[in-house]
């Protein structure tokens, strides 16, 4: 009989209760809207700098362990596995807008302390105490969205660089989420067409900083706000940003295109920011 090989097993001779076993401060930051999360849908990313008012904390160690957060000058101490916080109170206080740069807050500093006293002799005893500190930073109202604006860069279909434009407008006199159109400008392959629409609720679908996401399957486009018939346009797409000091903007967006027929290409675009 061919002896069993699995670490991660008990029963087999191999068996190693440290393997893959973490043991690290380390933590993420994720956006966090205050509301339920639908654990199988798309989630933030681990990002630093939030655009809305609050945040989930997670500890990357993975052994049990004793976690302490702290947040900024509170004197309180946090003891939960998964820290959810909302700072609309910070956020609201103008005394908090960075006086150096006002794109932004001042800096929150967070830090978490793990203390895994040994467990399983799977922590090196100058492991068992550990901390980390990450700045927490958001981004205030005069910051302009990452994902406006024009940007110039290469789609993977047509291979050559070209102006592309992501503007955002209201169908409605009164300006409502619900009322909201994102459209996308010189877009590739749009068969012959200037432009593409999405119909979405932009303050809802902006995951993180750095991250936005939003999935309308694979039908066309249907407007229940002005209830007209379908049109060709765009029903998902992926962007991430990065922001690098002292450089432009560098965005990449992957896009299915969707026309009346059902059918369906995508594409992505990688480009920078045009000032």
């Amino acid at each position: 009989k061919k002896p069993c090989q699995d670490p991660t097993n008990i029963n087999c001779e191999n068996y190693d209760p440290c393997y893959g076993k973490i043991v690290t401060a380390d933590f993420t930051i994720r956006q966090w809207d205050g509301w339920y999360i639908d654990p199988k849908a798309m989630q933030p990313e681990d990002c630093d700098t939030i655009l809305l008012h609050g945040i989930r904390l997670h500890p990357k160690i993975n052994v049990p362990t004793n976690v302490f957060w702290k947040i900024g000058t509170d004197d309180r101490i946090f003891t939960e596995g998964e820290l959810k916080m909302l700072f609309s109170e910070y956020i609201n206080n103008p005394g908090n807008i960075d006086p150096n740069n006002p794109n932004y807050y001042k800096p929150i500093p967070i830090t978490l302390t793990v203390k895994t006293p040994g467990w399983q002799k799977c922590v090196a005893p100058k492991d068992t105490v550990l901390q980390h500190t990450r700045n927490l930073v958001f981004v205030s109202a005069k910051r302009p969205n990452p994902i406006l604006g024009k940007f110039v860069g290469i789609s993977d279909f047509d291979n050559k660089e070209r102006e592309i434009e992501i503007v955002q407008y209201s169908i409605d006199s009164i300006v409502s989420p619900y009322s909201a159109r994102t459209a996308f400008i010189n877009f590739p392959n749009l068969d012959n067409k200037d432009s593409i629409i999405l119909r979405a609720y932009p303050t809802l679908i902006l995951k993180s900083f750095k991250y936005l996401w939003t999935d309308g399957g694979y039908t066309y486009v249907y407007d229940n706000m002005t209830n007209t018939e379908p049109y060709d346009g765009l029903n998902m797409f992926k962007i991430r940003t990065d922001h690098v000091e002292g450089e432009q903007d560098y965005i990449k967006i992957e896009y299915r295109y969707v026309t009346k027929q059902n059918q369906y290409k995508e594409y992505t675009f990688s480009g920078r920011r045009k000032n």
